[in-house]
């Protein structure tokens, strides 16, 4: 079934990932990951200051970073999570 825009699954795909990541997008990818902005800051080799400028939207998230977040966060959306007597 196509989305109600009329473009198929992989246009759709291909076009929300052509827009810049928003601040919003970032935190929640790191909710989905269970990482702080600490957490992204020392996987991606980069300064936490600069880390919490991006989540607070006073720097702008560079393609290349948040493809790699969102794949992420994507990948770990779709893990089963743990059985209820196990947290």
């Amino acid at each position: 079934m196509e989305p109600s825009s009329g473009m198929s699954g992989a246009t759709l795909r291909q076009h929300t990932r052509e827009r810049k990541m928003t601040s919003e997008q970032l935190s929640e990818c790191l909710r989905t990951l269970g990482w702080s902005a600490r957490e992204l800051a020392r996987r991606v080799n980069r300064g936490e200051r600069l880390i919490r400028r991006m989540c607070e939207g006073r720097e702008q998230i560079p393609d290349n970073l948040a493809e790699w977040v969102r794949q992420l966060s994507e990948v770990m959306a779709r893990q089963p999570r743990l059985p209820k007597d196990w947290s």
